[in-house]
């Protein structure tokens, strides 16, 4: 048996050198939460984020509903080393409901905040409920604010029961939001309600309101539980 798969789960009888993405799968079901975070603590963020890349998505899941945010300070993360198959957005879903306010504040003025934002759009074809959008012929404009107050620019068509995606794209729009990047990616990862998001003036609308109320049904937006 390696150091690694030393069978009392001390962290000090395991060598983190040698840990590898099997074994990381398993300890992070056999270990508790304290003595998997201290194992963690162990690894810097280079080796953590290759063992997570390697161990796929659902380690990743339980490892942060196992010991929170720490482990992926979304603030610390190296957009280079992002993995887009591991950081899902069911992973996503649990870090924006994890994380504290602060720091997921930092992370959206951060160098992340472009990868997680561009990559929510870019898997939006893959989340749309066909059902709901079936029939529907629409364009949605997004206005994602950036930290130095210019913005990102999306449409996003849904047409015959398919998705499209067009960064910076032009043209008349049923409707038009707009918030900080934050507040966005709260919304489509479900961890906050667009509709109390706007009575509070986080978000804004401009053209049919009750399909605005209605956009985020059009997709298949992940529990963050």
């Amino acid at each position: 048996m390696s150091a690694a798969a030393a069978p009392d789960g001390d962290p000090e009888t395991i060598d983190a050198a040698t840990l590898d993405a099997d074994e990381l799968a398993r300890l992070t079901d056999e270990l508790d939460a304290k003595t998997l975070q201290r194992l963690l603590d162990g690894l810097d963020g280079e080796a953590l984020g290759a063992l997570v890349q390697a161990a796929g998505p659902e380690t990743a899941k339980r490892l942060l509903r196992k010991v929170g945010p720490g482990a992926f300070d979304l603030a610390a993360i190296d957009p280079a080393g992002v993995d887009p198959d591991v950081f899902d957005t069911e992973v996503m879903a649990l870090l924006f409901k994890l994380t504290p306010e602060e720091r997921l504040e930092a992370a959206m003025s951060g160098p992340m905040r472009d990868v997680i934002v561009a990559e929510v759009f870019r898997r939006m074809p893959d989340r749309l409920n066909r059902r709901a959008a079936a029939g529907l012929e629409a364009a949605i404009a997004w206005r994602i604010r950036r930290p130095d107050g210019a913005y990102d620019r999306y449409v996003v068509r849904v047409a015959d029961g398919a998705c499209s995606v067009e960064p910076e794209g032009e043209g008349e729009a049923r409707v038009s939001l707009q918030m900080d990047s934050l507040t966005f990616c709260k919304v489509v990862t479900g961890n906050a309600n667009p509709v109390m998001q706007f009575m509070t003036g986080k978000l804004s609308v401009r053209g049919d309101l009750m399909f605005a109320a209605n956009v985020t049904r059009l997709f298949d937006i992940p529990s963050p539980g």
